[in-house]
């Protein structure tokens, strides 16, 4: 690792403020000096440069080049999009059905992913729900759809871990049970992505999206799409969204006469104006988390879990979900702390994170350290002493 911990604090100027504790990762994290240089060079360059486009655009390739190998896939099947809202709806409106077939879904998902789903119900499609039990938030696992799969299922939606909850569903069984069945599984990792390591590969999800401005650090503007090319000729030709870098059948900027001819990659779901700035500082912050390495990350939030877990137990804190790291995230816990008092306590005492309707959702960042968690527990020590619950 090229990096101490203390080296990566120092790549985020807000957390030289000692009084700020930060823990809300999963949320945004806090603007760095890795990605604020790439967008201080874009705009030198826009500003003295007389036409750096086409250099820019160069580099959005060898960016796509770096986030394939990050997630082990091959750059051709990377699309840039706007954000993880629109790659679902690209691979949602590009899947092939008839009236009658559904679609299972996780009922307190994130609205990323349902929103495209329920877009398509004027067209026949049923949308069928996961509800969540009784005894309240649990991981899915290829158990949890057994009963509500059948023959006209043409998908499953999830996120691979649950914005609310912290916890990891089993994507990887969920999609060895399902898609030998013919059901595609969409998975938004946006939770995931740059927290812990991804292998596209080894899930074997049909289609997997995520967003920049939680684990990957950048600003909003950017989503990715990975189109499983084994999937793309399942998929209708003519993408739901048609632009110019649909077409392979362009010279010159403009169509050739006759019938359109869409590019046979995942390649046609793309636009040719892409968010450059945001892909600019992406590559940079790939950098920095290749120098990191992500299993390091990984290795290091799951530890600062493992500590929060047990400092909380020590008050009589108590964590949604089961203590298998298998189906918790490394950086995302959520504490069950229900009234809504808690997080004006916690901003008044200068502790940044997120409630939820499971609780209080603390998330990680690789800057983090047990001093920040030791801070916090603190903090929740004297709310438990003025009557918080």
């Amino acid at each position: 690792m090229k990096y101490s911990i203390a080296d990566v604090r120092l790549q985020f100027p807000l957390l030289a403020d000692e009084t700020v504790i930060f823990l809300n990762a999963s949320f945004q994290q806090p603007m760095n000096l890795i990605v604020s240089s790439a967008i201080e060079r874009y705009v030198k360059e826009s500003l003295y440069e007389p036409s750096p486009k086409s250099k820019w655009n160069a580099e959005c390739e060898n960016v796509r080049s770096k986030i394939a190998k990050f997630i082990n896939a091959q750059p051709e099947d990377i699309v840039f999009t706007r954000d993880a809202t629109e790659s679902c709806n690209l691979f949602q409106r590009s899947l092939k059905f008839k009236p009658g077939d559904n679609v299972v879904l996780l009922r307190n998902d994130h609205p990323s992913q349902t929103a495209g789903w329920l877009g398509l119900i004027p067209e026949g499609l049923e949308v069928r729900y996961v509800e969540r039990g009784e005894s309240g938030p649990l991981p899915y696992t290829a158990d949890t759809f057994t009963d509500i799969v059948d023959e006209n299922t043409i998908a499953i939606g999830l996120s691979s871990i649950m914005f609310d909850s912290g916890l990891r569903n089993d994507v990887k069984s969920i999609c060895d049970t399902y898609r030998p069945r013919g059901v595609h599984v969409l998975v938004d990792a946006t939770q995931e992505i740059g927290f812990a390591k991804i292998d596209v590969r080894d899930l074997g999800a049909s289609a997997l999206v995520f967003s920049v401005q939680k684990g990957l650090s950048c600003p909003t503007g950017l989503g990715l799409l990975y189109v499983d090319p084994e999937v793309l000729p399942q998929l209708r030709p003519t993408p739901p969204i048609m632009s110019a870098g649909s077409l392979s059948n362009i010279k010159g900027g403009s169509i050739v006469p006759g019938p359109y001819i869409c590019f046979q990659s995942a390649r046609r779901f793309e636009h040719v104006n892409k968010a450059l700035l945001q892909c600019l500082a992406l590559g940079k912050y790939l950098d920095f988390l290749d120098a990191v390495g992500i299993t390091n990350v990984q290795t290091h939030l799951e530890g600062l879990s493992s500590y929060l877990i047990s400092e909380l137990t020590a008050i009589g804190v108590e964590t949604v979900g089961p203590d298998d790291q298998k189906y918790r995230s490394p950086h995302s816990n959520v504490l069950k702390l229900h009234s809504p008092e808690w997080l004006p306590f916690f901003v008044y005492n200068h502790v940044y994170v997120s409630q939820y309707s499971c609780g209080v959702r603390v998330s990680f960042g690789v800057y983090n350290t047990k001093s920040d968690v030791d801070k916090f527990v603190a903090v929740i020590r004297k709310g438990l002493q003025i009557g918080l619950l």
